[in-house]
C-alpha cells in the first residue's frame, strides 16, 4: 500500500510505501498517522516513523470485508461492510482503549460503498453510509442512510 502526501507542485509529492497486504482505505488520523483498513485485518502506521508494520500490530477487522470506512477524528474510526449475503454492519473502534470494535447498527444490503461524516458538532456526528440494495436482481439500488452518532464513545 502506498501513502501520498500532495506537494505544493504537481510532482512534489511524498510517498511512503508500507508493506501492509489487503490494504483498502487509508485513514488519515493526526499529523503522520494513519489507519489502514483491510480485509481480515487492520493497524495503525506513523509514517514519520518506521511505516512497516507486523502481525503483532494487526487488530482483527470487525467484518470479513470492510469496503467503506472513515475517521470521526484522530482516534475514532467507521467501518462498514457485509458480513453475509444481505447482512451488513456499521462498527466503532476506539483507538484510545483496547482496540475492539463496537457494532453501531446492522442494515440490509449487498455492499457497502462509502462512509463519510458529513459534519462533526461537539457532542455529534453526521454520517452517511452508501450502500448497494438491490437484492436478487442485476440492477444496482442505491441507498443513503444518515446516521447520527453521539461523539462520545457508545455505553
Amino acid at each position: 500500500m502506498t501513502i501520498s502526501r500532495i506537494g505544493e507542485r504537481p510532482g512534489d509529492e511524498t510517498r511512503h510505501d508500507v508493506p501492509f497486504p489487503s490494504g483498502i482505505r487509508a485513514l488519515h488520523l493526526a499529523d503522520e498517522r494513519h489507519f489502514l483498513s483491510g480485509t481480515g485485518h487492520s493497524t495503525l502506521v506513523d509514517v514519520s516513523k518506521d511505516p512497516s508494520t507486523g502481525t503483532e500490530d494487526w487488530i482483527e477487522s470487525t467484518v470479513p470485508h470492510p469496503r467503506a470506512a472513515t475517521s470521526l477524528n484522530e482516534h475514532s474510526i467507521l467501518a462498514a461492510g457485509i458480513r453475509s449475503s444481505l447482512d451488513g454492519s456499521l462498527h466503532l473502534l476506539d483507538l484510545r482503549h483496547t482496540p475492539a470494535w463496537t457494532e453501531l447498527l446492522t442494515f440490509t444490503a449487498n455492499r457497502a460503498t462509502d462512509l463519510t461524516v458529513k459534519s462533526i458538532s461537539s457532542a455529534r456526528a453526521e454520517v452517511w453510509l452508501l450502500a448497494d440494495a438491490s437484492g436478487n436482481t442485476q440492477r444496482p439500488t442505491p441507498v443513503l442512510v444518515k446516521v447520527d452518532l453521539p461523539t462520545t464513545s457508545p455505553s
